[in-house]
């Protein structure tokens, strides 16, 4: 035996055996598929030909099943379908966190818009809530009470100090 030697393109080997007698191309990638190239006789030029030829066409189907795997072309799409399968895998894992919380939102959105049909159409009931409530916080807090009627009373008196000065200049 002369050697072996291993051409390796990614996953992808092709080792080729030369012996004295024949020349092998084995595919690791299809192990059935070996090329047994029997040397012609010396002096058989046409045998030597053929025998070129075969072993041409068994290399050039491989040099072509490797370039194909290592081309840029396959490596993009092979790079598009992992990236594609990545953001699909995001989106699923998005849905699955936020759904609860958009349910859970959609539930309380619905039980306060229930409420305040509630309200509308009953609109007396409403008005007596809300007083209960002031009653109920003035009561609790009667400088709060106290304040807030100051502070409208501040607000008469200067509305009412405009508007008296307005009517005076519209006079003249």
């Amino acid at each position: 035996m002369l050697g072996s030697d291993p051409i390796t393109a990614g996953s992808q080997s092709v080792v080729v055996h030369n012996t004295i007698q024949s020349a092998a191309l084995v595919s690791e990638s299809n192990p059935s598929a070996v090329l047994e190239a029997t040397m012609p006789p010396e002096g058989d030029v046409e045998a030597t030909k053929a025998h070129i030829e075969r072993t041409r066409a068994a290399m050039s189907s491989t040099i072509d099943a490797i370039k194909n795997k290592i081309s840029l072309q396959n490596m993009a799409e092979e790079a598009k379908a992992s990236a594609r399968t990545a953001v699909n895998d995001k989106i699923e894992h998005v849905k699955r966190t936020v759904e609860p919380m958009v349910n859970s939102a959609r539930r309380k959105a619905n039980d306060a818009l229930r409420t305040a049909k509630r309200e509308i159409q009953d609109p007396q009931q409403a008005m007596r809530k809300a007083a209960k409530g002031v009653s109920e916080t003035a009561k609790k807090r009667p400088g709060l009470v106290a304040a807030i009627a100051g502070g409208l009373l501040v607000i008469l008196i200067r509305n009412h100090r405009r508007n008296v000065s307005r009517d005076r200049h519209n006079r003249r």
